[in-house]
């Protein structure tokens, strides 16, 4: 009986050995034929693309009447940056561009519900798109005329503190402002 049982074990294992064998020969075959194919290929150098979604809005501001408008930007390495203003119809629900020449990095108003656009070369400008202050990053502008601004760091201005005295602005003296460096971002504070 020992000898049925060891000549089983060995014919078993025999098998085993002989399956284990071929699967490796069948492998080695499957990979030398794939090292072939792939060592025949050549790969051509081409431009990398790099793009970034076209209707990505960067800055949604709300006016005092609730009209709403988006800053586009649109980008790549290969072009300077372009800014479109949108404004939103509530009642069908789309975003209309309001000027196709015109470029702003963001839509600013006082509380009387006036206007203001920051250019693509940092200026603060006013709703007939006159510059009052360039060198700034964000602004914000109160109803009695007075413009904070984040400094650039350009150098085209230097920074100013908030106890310190109004700059006039030069295109339109009824302006004053003042640039601040060491802030994050600027919102104005409603106080009755």
């Amino acid at each position: 009986m020992n000898k049925i049982l060891l000549s089983a074990a060995l014919f078993i294992a025999q098998s085993t050995a002989i399956q284990v064998s071929q699967a490796l020969q069948k492998s080695r075959a499957e990979s030398a034929w794939r090292q072939e194919v792939t060592n025949k290929f050549s790969w051509n150098a081409t431009q990398e693309l790099n793009w970034s979604v076209i209707n990505a809005f960067i800055d949604v501001q709300t006016s005092p009447d609730g009209d709403v408008y988006a800053i586009q930007n649109i980008s790549s390495e290969q072009s300077t940056p372009k800014y479109y203003v949108y404004l939103h119809n509530t009642t069908s629900n789309v975003w209309t561009l309001t000027d196709s020449t015109f470029q702003a990095k963001a839509v600013r108003f006082d509380r009387f519900g006036n206007i203001f656009y920051l250019s693509a070369d940092n200026c603060v400008q006013n709703q007939e798109k006159i510059s009052l202050v360039c060198g700034v990053k964000d602004f914000e502008v109160t109803v009695d005329k007075k413009i904070y601004g984040l400094n650039d760091g350009t150098g085209i201005h230097t920074t100013d503190t908030l106890n310190g005295q109004w700059n006039i602005a030069t295109s339109d003296t009824s302006y004053s402002y003042k640039v601040l460096a060491g802030y994050k971002g600027i919102t104005l504070k409603w106080v009755s």
